[in-house]
Order: structure tokens, then sequence, then C-alpha cells
């Protein structure tokens, strides 16, 4: 019977990094700085979107609103190599 590997840890806060599933843990402070261990970013699909004010004489409001939301968990070891770097830059831009 083949083996089933078990998923990653999560870290203290079942947070996972999306690249290499490193359980992560929320930032670290203390009297003498801090420790950061993963960044998240909230991005996705975007679509342009206005709304009036609140007067006929009012500008409308130009804005992007987010249509499916991703979010990108990078621990702080796999965002310290150039290609996931490359990759969560090119997610971020919408690419």
């Amino acid at each position: 019977m083949a083996e089933v590997a078990a998923p990653p840890a999560a870290g203290s806060n079942g947070v996972t990094c999306s690249y290499c599933g490193r359980g992560v843990h929320p930032t670290r402070h203390s009297r003498q700085g801090y420790q950061v261990d993963y960044y998240l970013w909230h991005t996705g699909r975007i679509q342009p979107a206005s709304v009036q004010g609140g007067s006929d004489e009012a500008p409308s409001k130009q804005f992007f609103l987010l249509v499916e939301p991703v979010d990108i968990i990078t621990c702080v070891d796999c965002l310290a190599r150039p290609e996931v770097l490359e990759d969560v830059e090119r997610k971020y831009r919408g690419g």
C-alpha cells in the first residue's frame, strides 16, 4: 500500500507558506526589536469601477474592484529566493 505524505505542519497561527508549505509564525516583538517570519500579499484579479458622488454635480470616484481575491503567503526563506520574489511580484501586478 502506498504511503500518504502528511500535510505540512502549520505555524502557531495555522498559516503555511504558499511556496514550500512550511508553517509560519506571527511576527515576534521584543524590547530589542522584532522577527518577521512571513509576508502576506492580498491581491487578485481587478476591474475598474466607479461610483457617483452624493449630488449630480459631484464627480464620480474611480477605483479598482478586487473581483477574485488571492492571498499569497511567503516565508522569509522563500522570499529570499530570486525566482520566488519574481513570481510574487508578477502575481501582485496581476500577471
